[in-house]
């Protein structure tokens, strides 16, 4: 029997838009294509939580050669967190009623607070937010679930996670628990009834 659902943030509860980022900032495509891999390296040590956010933008600063200021680069990266995921607030409504449930997501300071902000009435739906930066671990990590289910001190068949990446619901599996990769809120309450869900 499901006991704690947790979801992902990024794509399953709030629209994401990488580009967003570049375009914020105006760059070109070949700009983006010669500062992509260390934005990237960079960014995957933020969120998990290696560096904070003022290292974070700073390094990042730097990495552009001061082109932009680090208020500009922050705007522009928190402009990656678009908008609720369509059914988002109608799925929750229902299931926070029955069942306890908690995020698990690979995100970062920055992007939390805005959804945090921005998105109350989301955000305060969940009893539990296990977030990579803050657990210096990203899914699909088994580290990651291990922390999970070391807090919960339950079964990991009794957890199932909604995940919009293949890599992560498998990462879930692999340690016991149940996993669904998320289409959209229509198709995930048909298939939520597999596990005996039914709100």
């Amino acid at each position: 029997m499901i006991k704690i659902i947790l979801f992902d943030l990024g794509n399953v509860l709030i629209k994401i838009d990488f580009d967003a980022f570049w375009k914020s900032l105006g760059l070109s495509a070949n700009e983006i294509s010669y500062y992509k891999e260390s934005y990237a390296k960079i960014t995957r040590q933020y969120e998990k939580g290696l560096i904070s956010t003022e290292e974070y933008l700073r390094n990042l600063r730097l990495k552009f050669d001061n082109r932009f200021s680090e208020k500009r680069i922050a705007g522009a990266f928190e402009s990656i967190m678009q908008t609720p995921v369509e059914g988002a607030n109608e799925f929750l409504s229902k299931i926070l009623k029955k069942y306890h449930i908690a995020v698990a997501s690979n995100t970062n300071e920055l992007h939390f607070r805005k959804v945090s902000e921005e998105y109350q009435e989301i955000i305060k739906s969940f009893r539990d937010y296990y977030l990579s930066y803050k657990l210096n671990v990203m899914k699909p990590d088994r580290k990651f679930y291990e922390y999970i289910l070391r807090d919960k001190k339950i079964e990991p068949e009794q957890i199932l996670l909604i995940d919009d990446i293949y890599e992560n619901v498998d990462g879930a599996i692999k340690v016991g628990m149940k996993g669904i990769v998320f289409e959209n809120y229509e198709k995930l309450m048909k298939v939520i009834k597999q596990y005996g869900i039914h709100i």
